[in-house]
């Protein structure tokens, strides 16, 4: 039986690539990585006149944790985008949440894409659990290689809401 390992310390070389993958996130809330049709517009980000606001804090010595919220005036829809950044290893956890946080129904929201990004080089490795299927194999660990025009799509059992994307 072959076994493998996860080497115990980072490239020199990923960890200035996964650097410069982040840094326009760094640069505003119009350029971060999600995307989602609403109301039969595409946005891109969390767009200016939403009020973006961020905040960024160290968690410890190796972890940075980025916030970014913004709320869509007339609707009340509130985008939150969170990403931990690991300062040793040239790793990045993304999370988005899209809320209606006002008293009326929100436009139709479609395509979303909570992480809609290129990745060049090797193909990247996405390290994410399956969610939950209401079985004992929810939440399973999976690594999947994104390879160049293959989607990736996760979806709850029964199909009623999906998120995915392609490269």
């Amino acid at each position: 039986m072959k076994s493998s390992s996860i080497p115990t310390a980072p490239n020199f070389e990923d960890m200035l690539k996964s650097k410069a993958w982040t840094a326009d996130w760094h640069a505003g809330a119009p350029s971060l990585p999600i995307s989602f049709v609403y109301d039969d517009t595409v946005i891109h980000g969390i767009p200016a006149e939403w009020s973006p606001v961020s905040r960024t804090q160290r968690i410890d010595a190796n972890l940075l944790e980025t916030v970014y919220e913004g709320r869509e005036p007339a609707s009340g829809l509130s985008v939150r985008l969170e990403w931990l950044e690991y300062l040793d290893y040239p790793v990045v956890e993304w999370t988005a949440w899209l809320t209606n946080s006002g008293s009326e129904t929100t436009p139709l929201l479609d395509s979303i894409l909570a992480l809609d990004s290129d990745f060049a080089g090797a193909p990247a490795l996405i390290q994410h659990c399956n969610g939950d299927y209401y079985s004992q194999d929810g939440y399973t660990p999976s690594t999947t290689a994104l390879n160049e025009g293959d989607p990736l799509v996760f979806a709850p059992h029964g199909g009623a809401c999906q998120f995915g994307g392609e490269l």
